[in-house]
């Protein structure tokens, strides 16, 4: 939690808002072109892209090599509260770079041994 009592939720404070909102999701298996083809389109459109991907992938590093709570063969260790786990991180997301709790952790993101989680 930050200072103001909010969960990190830096991604929405940085939108601002407009009377109409666009979104965009494209879904397909891993590498078949989901997020060149989401950033070409973001861009042609003068859309906001959020590689929500990159986001689940940064919350599986960072509960499994951090906080040690997930497995490749357990989802959430038993004694573990998903609503704890989620408000203890703070999330700060830009285009190029995720960190959780201050960690960077974008150079992870695409191990193969993340994407078996």
């Amino acid at each position: 939690m930050t200072e103001n009592g909010d969960r990190g939720n830096n991604l929405a404070a940085q939108i601002s808002p407009s009377p109409i909102q666009k979104a965009v999701a494209i879904d397909g298996p891993s590498g078949s072109g989901k997020s060149t083809i989401a950033k070409n389109l973001a861009q042609k459109l003068d859309l906001l892209y959020v590689d929500t991907g990159a986001m689940f992938r940064a919350v599986a590093y960072y509960w499994y090599q951090v906080a040690k709570v997930i497995t490749p063969q357990v989802e959430i260790a038993e004694d573990g509260n998903i609503d704890t786990l989620l408000t203890s991180m703070e999330m700060t997301y830009s285009p190029n770079s995720i960190t959780i709790n201050n960690l960077e952790l974008t150079p992870y993101l695409r191990e193969h041994a993340i994407s078996t989680l």
